[in-house]
């Protein structure tokens, strides 16, 4: 079974991921960082449906 909770590492590691990424695209795509976020909150909220 999956574990539920992150130590700290993993938490900067996986948050620090993901502001590389939303930078990498806004950067090389000229996409608003607004949208690139509101984005992610809407796959995120997606996926954490499909747990439940």
């Amino acid at each position: 079974m999956l574990s539920t909770t992150i130590s700290y590492e993993q938490f900067r590691e996986l948050t620090g991921t993901f502001e590389d990424t939303v930078a990498y695209l806004c950067d090389d795509h000229l996409l608003s960082g607004e949208v690139a976020w509101t984005v992610l909150l809407c796959l995120a909220q997606a996926k954490v449906n499909e747990f439940n």
